[in-house]
């Protein structure tokens, strides 16, 4: 979606909201959501909610009650050092600044007792019961972060890669309703986008600065964020340099990713082209590229495979980054490289910029003018 379609509906939603009230917050942010998807896919979303509403309750209800998890404990009870839950995929992500946590992986449970139900009456059911695919949703994540609260006696704080959820103002408040901090880390590269408006945590670690500008711009909450690099960035900044591909060239690697059937046929006869310039690697994605599919478009171009040498290594071997829109060009940026951006599709290019992709901003090479 352009950049200015996008601002209309953040200036829209943005006009019926209280930006003081969290709830608020996360209803700007389903109804931005909402806006992204067909009318007869919000229906069913919604009639497929009101169906599985109460059940859920009654579900998580019951569990908790078999359970028999209590739902207080003395103050002495709350262990230190500080613990805290993490909701997310990779603990590379965690900044060192959150070090001081002892840091536990969330369980995989939805339970609701008398205290997170009356929450949710009070500030949710009563004011959105006519959009009850919000209600689910918030509900569901209530369920999950008060198992987790009650599984590990209650940490000190809830550790997420969020930011895209809805729900995720909304469980700032519930966390701060039962005396936890509600912690959000970047985790992969962003655009603007109206998915990622609105939000609010008590902290919000991102990248760079360019990273709290885009989010202000798209209505999140100023004064959360924190600017650091996470660990898995670190890492790879202070390694000692690692030997250098032995050959007479410079080397440049293509990192495959975002990329189309029709602009990978494209982008492998341009490589062909940048060949008498450059020793050119191609390194595919590796969850989303069909290796054998790669191999056939890309034949005559050396491989780089992911599972035979890592990220770090990698970058560390080459002298040119190049890609679409991918996280390993921001990497390259923070290792010093020179970056390539593939504007072979010159209005998705003109898109990245119109939708603040962090290394166009930045000094680089487009890859149209290397075979000039």
């Amino acid at each position: 979606m352009k950049r200015k379609d996008q601002q209309e509906i953040l200036d829209f939603v943005k006009n019926k909201i209280n930006k003081q009230n969290r709830i608020e917050r996360s209803y700007a942010q389903y109804l931005c959501q909402m806006s992204l998807i067909p009318n007869s896919r919000r229906v069913l979303l919604n009639v497929i909610s009101a169906v599985g509403f109460i059940p859920f309750i009654l579900a998580c209800l019951v569990k908790n009650i078999r359970l028999g998890i209590k739902s207080s404990v003395e103050n002495n009870e709350r262990a230190k050092p500080p613990r805290a839950v993490f909701l997310g995929a990779d603990h590379r992500n965690i900044p060192v600044k959150l070090n001081h946590y002892i840091v536990h992986k969330a369980t995989d449970q939805y339970l609701l007792n008398k205290e997170s139900l009356e929450f949710l009456l009070k500030k949710v059911y009563l004011a959105y019961v006519m959009h009850p695919y919000f209600c689910l949703k918030i509900t569901y994540k209530v369920a999950q972060y008060t198992a987790n609260w009650l599984n590990y006696h209650h940490p000190h704080a809830f550790i997420v890669t969020s930011e895209y959820s809805f729900a995720s103002s909304c469980l700032t408040e519930y966390c701060e309703a039962i005396n936890c901090m509600h912690i959000n880390v970047m985790h992969g590269e962003k655009l603007f986008f109206v998915r990622d408006s609105f939000f609010s945590f008590h902290q919000c670690y991102v990248w760079h600065e360019h990273y709290k500008e885009l989010f202000i711009s798209l209505e999140a909450d100023i004064d959360q964020f924190c600017v650091e690099l996470p660990p898995k960035f670190q890492t790879q900044l202070h390694q000692p340099e690692i030997t250098r591909l032995s050959n007479k060239n410079r080397v440049f690697k293509y990192y495959l990713g975002g990329e189309t059937r029709e602009e990978l046929d494209h982008l492998a006869k341009h490589l062909k082209e940048v060949s008498t310039k450059f020793t050119i690697l191609l390194r595919p994605h590796p969850l989303y590229s069909d290796i054998d599919e790669t191999r056939r478009i890309f034949m005559g171009i050396e491989m780089e495979m992911p599972a035979n040498i890592d990220i770090l290594q990698s970058l560390t071997e080459c002298d040119l980054v190049a890609g679409l829109y991918t996280t390993v060009l921001f990497l390259g940026l923070c290792m010093g490289k020179e970056l390539v951006i593939n504007d072979l599709n010159e209005e998705k290019y003109e898109r990245l910029k119109e939708l603040e992709f962090i290394c166009v901003r930045s000094a680089h090479y487009r890859l149209s003018e290397l075979k000039q």
